[in-house]
């Protein structure tokens, strides 16, 4: 953990503290480790998908939306080695996913309200930490002047489970709160967006904004007909290759149900202030113990996990002991740290071992306090 210079002021951000509930060890090894810790050498599918989304949103027009979350995950479908069908259409969903966020939810949107801040880096400050946060979409309602902050979130679950998790979370209500911080204004409201991938179906990407049945027409004659669902003589179609203006004209027309069920969302939330306030005092507590132990005081040449001295004992036992349920989930797969603890060579030297680098922040003081950090 690094502290801010000025302020000398603890710097966490919300990640890390979702880690942190996950596996004390694994938030060693991902935000600790040699005073930055450590990000998977490539990307996982699930993080590129999410980040091709979210830059594709930053677009004003939904063509370029489309377009940049296309071209990015396409970048990482073949860096990651995927096999077809998923090489072919995980881009074109998540450039649909963009386009149809763009064109249809924040068109709709923006007929009563405006854009107030994407993204606009922000924290507040209590228990002697400065909590950090980037609001994904903050917009101001133009019929009584009154914000509401827009938290977008992918996700591979279905809409029921998808919404039913946010009742105790506190990730938004961080966000608005740090957005209410910096910015003076008070937020009105919440909304949680999702963007869900939908199900798969031997292998392919099932989402009506990837594709769907069709039959082709006689040549000169008749033209093809489409169909959301089976129909005899129809056959699978992606959505790029819709005569009337491919994926863009396909999910133009598109019916509102069919966009819902990509883009479920939580009814509206006031700030929860007493929820918000409560969790803030109990992690306060847990962040400054890290931040006294793996702070500049502490030696940071190699790994704590292999220290044999008192201090390093005490970081790697007691403040980040291992959670052994969360090695391996119920559904196979191994968390993106499981070499680091359970192979010794690994863990010696993670970045040496190829398989993981540097984390690179996210937010803008942490990156310039480890600047300064680096450069002293």
């Amino acid at each position: 953990m690094i502290q801010d210079q000025e302020s000398g002021l603890y710097l966490v951000d919300r990640s890390r503290t979702a880690v942190d509930n996950e596996c004390m060890r694994k938030r060693y090894w991902g935000y600790e480790y040699a005073g930055v810790g450590l990000a998977p050498a490539g990307d996982s599918e699930f993080f590129a998908f999410g980040t091709a989304f979210h830059e594709g949103i930053q677009q004003e027009e939904a063509g370029q939306a489309r377009d940049v979350a296309y071209t990015l995950m396409l970048a990482s479908a073949n860096a990651l080695k995927m096999q077809e069908p998923l090489r072919t259409e995980l881009p074109i969903l998540v450039g649909g996913l963009a386009y149809a966020f763009v064109s249809r939810l924040l068109g709709h949107a923006l007929m009563s309200h405006v854009v107030a801040n994407r993204e606009v880096e922000c924290h507040f400050d209590m228990g002697g930490i400065r909590w950090m946060s980037k609001p994904d979409l903050v917009l101001r309602r133009e019929a009584d002047n009154t914000l509401w902050y827009w938290e977008l979130k992918t996700s591979g679950a279905y809409g029921d489970t998808f919404c039913r998790q946010w009742e105790h979370k506190i990730q938004s209500h961080w966000g608005a709160k740090a957005y209410e911080a910096t910015s003076g204004d008070p937020i009105e409201g919440i909304l949680i967006q999702g963007a869900l991938k939908g199900a798969k179906y031997k292998g392919h990407m099932r989402s009506r904004l990837v594709g769907a049945y069709a039959r082709d027409g006689v040549p000169g004659m008749t033209k093809p007909a489409y169909s959301l669902k089976y129909k005899k003589g129809f056959s699978w179609f992606l959505s790029p290759e819709y005569e009337e203006g491919g994926q863009a004209g396909w999910i133009d027309q598109l019916p509102n149900s069919e966009i819902q069920e990509a883009f479920p969302v939580v009814p509206p939330r006031v700030p929860d202030t007493d929820m918000m306030d409560r969790w803030l005092q109990q992690h306060a507590v847990r962040e400054r113990a890290i931040g006294m132990l793996v702070g500049d005081q502490v030696e940071m040449d190699e790994p704590h996990i292999h220290r044999t001295d008192p201090v390093g004992q005490k970081l790697m036992l007691e403040v980040f002991p291992q959670n052994d349920d969360a090695c391996i989930s119920a559904f196979g797969h191994s968390c993106a740290f499981y070499e680091a603890c359970w192979n010794k060579t690994v863990g010696r030297d993670p970045i040496g071992s190829g398989m993981f680098v540097p984390r690179t922040p996210h937010h803008e003081p942490e990156a310039k306090a480890l600047k300064e950090r680096d450069s002293a």
